[in-house]
């Protein structure tokens, strides 16, 4: 059965890599490349229904069924965040079984396992896994909506759109974890708000 996590830093480690979402700087960054991927993953998805629609009318009013709509979607917007990482929270407790910790700020939810370090390929798991269920479960959906109306479809473009965008932070670490912590000893120690990344000593 492969082994998810250590319960305590072996002495053999030390710490080659700390990312504090709390600090400014990481915060600026991060919010100016959520917005930049929001912008064009959601205009990629108005082209793709308007350049074979570019003929058809649509009429957009700002009606009792529009409201109603954008009412729904800022309330599915708000479970969203949480329901994101409730399924983070379920892979981190599947290969670990430990204590979660769950939060929110004004900059969104977070979840974290704070009192063990895990090796690569749990913390791996645990941020993809969430990225890919909900980037299926939003495609499905727009492809269905592309059909059926085009009010429904830009809804989901939006979301869509603040899915991917709003997972950069992960993906960047997963693009860390891919191409340059590549070391399967690598541990991790994730409180929600900051990963610190440990790697064995090389003995000489």
């Amino acid at each position: 059965m492969a082994k998810y996590y250590e319960l305590e830093l072996p002495e053999t480690y030390q710490e080659i890599y700390h990312v504090d979402i709390n600090k400014k700087k990481t915060k600026i960054l991060l919010n100016l490349a959520t917005l930049g991927v929001v912008g064009i993953v959601f205009g990629i998805s108005l082209l793709i229904y308007f350049i074979p629609h570019r003929s058809d009318k649509i009429n957009f009013e700002l009606n009792s069924r529009t409201i109603i709509f954008f009412l729904i979607c800022f309330i599915f917007l708000f479970f969203y965040m949480f329901i994101h990482e409730f399924v983070r929270g379920v892979t981190y407790k599947i290969l670990t079984k430990q204590k979660l910790i769950f939060g929110i700020n004004a900059w969104g939810t977070y979840c974290g396992v704070p009192n063990i370090y895990i090796y690569r390929k749990g913390t791996i798991l645990a941020l993809i896994v969430p990225f890919i269920v909900f980037t299926i479960f939003f495609i499905a959906l727009l492809i269905w909506f592309y059909f059926l109306d085009y009010l429904y479809y830009f809804g989901m473009a939006f979301f869509l759109s603040i899915h991917i965008g709003g997972n950069i932070g992960n993906l960047r670490m997963l693009y860390l974890y891919s191409f340059k912590f590549k070391d399967k000893t690598i541990l991790t120690k994730d409180t929600g708000l900051e990963q610190f990344i440990y790697q064995k000593i090389k003995q000489n």
